[in-house]
């Protein structure tokens, strides 16, 4: 004569100080306890059925449980580690179909390409319009010179007389305005360059060449080439992030990697990733 199995509410009575009802032995495998006609699961014996692998498994789902997130349009690049994509927030939905944000190393080799393309424009320029080169070899070589010369004793003391040459109060003041005025005559013209050079094609292309050459797009809120106008606002702001030491530049470390200048005007520097291009704001409208 075989053992029946436990009745679902043999634990529970003992636990409730609740009486065990009688089991007995019976023949055909039916319980003496009545039917429980509650939505407990009933017992089942592994080893007599086992469940269909074709049924799904049973999975309770919490109410507030939120809905599976769609995968992004955009492909991660292989460096894109998975903590740089859980850190991947601030880029609304229209700028990230594009990409993932522009990291701080790939945005650095931009800007040093950048410079160096901007110092190429300005050893054209400077001949032209100032009439002395960028880099005055010559100037600076005779300038050491004569500073050199300066600290160096001399064996006799100079003694001032009527008759001989000496560098009046008037001629030393008009020097030194003179190289005041080709200083910050040079320091113009490279700050009109950078920001002509800037604001012109990421305002009409959305990039330099710089970034184009690390797949760097400027966008604006809406997923679009900024257009001039705001491109222009953009390089105006960058002079904050370059006066006080650079300190905007390092705000692309943030989480968002956006620098100063970016939450200033509201623009987004993303790595393009995928085949699609962005385009200026006018032409979508005009479609």
């Amino acid at each position: 004569m075989g053992v029946n199995p436990p009745h679902p509410d043999d634990l529970r009575n003992v636990i409730l100080g609740r009486p065990r009802l009688p089991i007995e032995p019976v023949s055909d495998g039916e319980f003496s306890a009545e039917a429980k006609v509650d939505d407990e699961p009933a017992w089942v014996d592994a080893a007599s059925e086992a469940p269909s692998s074709d049924e799904p498994a049973w999975r309770e789902v919490a109410d507030d449980e939120p809905e599976p997130r769609e995968d992004r349009e955009y492909q991660h690049p292989p460096f894109y580690t998975e903590f740089e994509a859980e850190t991947d927030r601030g880029h609304p939905e229209t700028v990230a179909r594009f990409g993932p944000p522009a990291g701080f190393g790939r945005r650095v080799i931009a800007y040093l390409i950048d410079n160096a393309v901007t110092i190429v424009i300005l050893s054209l320029l400077f001949p032209f319009v100032l009439g002395r080169p960028y880099i005055d070899v010559e100037a600076i070589t005779s300038e050491l010179d004569a500073a050199s010369q300066e600290v160096l004793p001399t064996a006799t003391p100079v003694l001032g007389t009527n008759g001989g040459p000496s560098l009046s109060g008037s001629t030393q003041t008009e020097l030194e305005e003179e190289s005041v005025a080709e200083i910050f005559s040079g320091l113009l013209l490279a700050f009109v360059v950078t920001t002509v050079y800037n604001g012109l094609l990421v305002g009409m292309f959305g990039t330099t060449i710089g970034k184009r050459l690390l797949n760097i797009y400027v966008l604006d809120a809406n997923g679009d080439i900024p257009g001039i106008p705001l491109a222009f606002g953009r390089a105006l702001a960058t002079i904050v992030s370059t006066a006080i030491f650079y300190v905007g530049y390092l705000f692309i470390l943030r989480n968002d990697n956006r620098a100063l200048h970016d939450q200033m005007v509201g623009t987004y520097a993303v790595t393009l990733t995928t085949g699609e291009h962005p385009t200026h704001r006018v032409e979508q409208s005009a479609d």
